[in-house]
């Protein structure tokens, strides 16, 4: 399990570190819990070939860049998903975001259903790839912007 705060105080690190500490207590040598900071971008894309499973934020209520870097990758990710401002993405990609949705009072919970649940990963990691590759894709986004700019949506 990874977490990658570029801020701390932004992404709620905090609440993570004593999630995770729990969650270490609670499965002890079957978690392997990394905080990847002061180190080379090479040396974190590394850490996060071999994670299971992406913290990404619990406060600012979407999903950051390394998420979709990670997700890329088939690996799932652990984020706060702001439900109002769902509204204010296309349809179709609101009912494709295969992230686990978690909040500083479910961050324990999320994690633990996952370690228990490890029969979802494969699915999980195959619809982070496919949304990264629908909804994230530089030719898809810029044909959703043109769209936007032209009026056609």
């Amino acid at each position: 399990i990874v977490h990658a705060p570029t801020q701390r105080e932004m992404k709620g690190t905090a609440y993570i570190v004593m999630a995770m500490e729990e969650i270490v207590e609670r499965y002890g040598s079957r978690i392997r819990w990394t905080l990847v900071e002061n180190m080379s971008n090479l040396e974190a894309l590394e850490i996060y070939r071999r994670a299971d499973l992406f913290i990404d934020q619990l406060l600012l209520g979407w999903y950051g860049g390394v998420a979709v870097e990670v997700m890329k990758m088939g690996i799932p990710v652990v984020c706060f998903l702001r439900e109002e401002d769902l509204d204010f993405i296309p349809s179709g990609m609101n009912s494709d975001i295969p992230i686990l949705k978690a909040s500083v009072e479910t961050i324990t919970t999320v994690i633990s259903n996952f370690i228990e649940n490890r029969d979802q990963v494969e699915t999980l990691s195959d619809q982070c790839f496919d949304y990264v590759m629908k909804w994230h894709k530089p030719e898809n986004v810029a044909k959703m912007v043109l769209d936007v700019y032209s009026g056609d949506k």
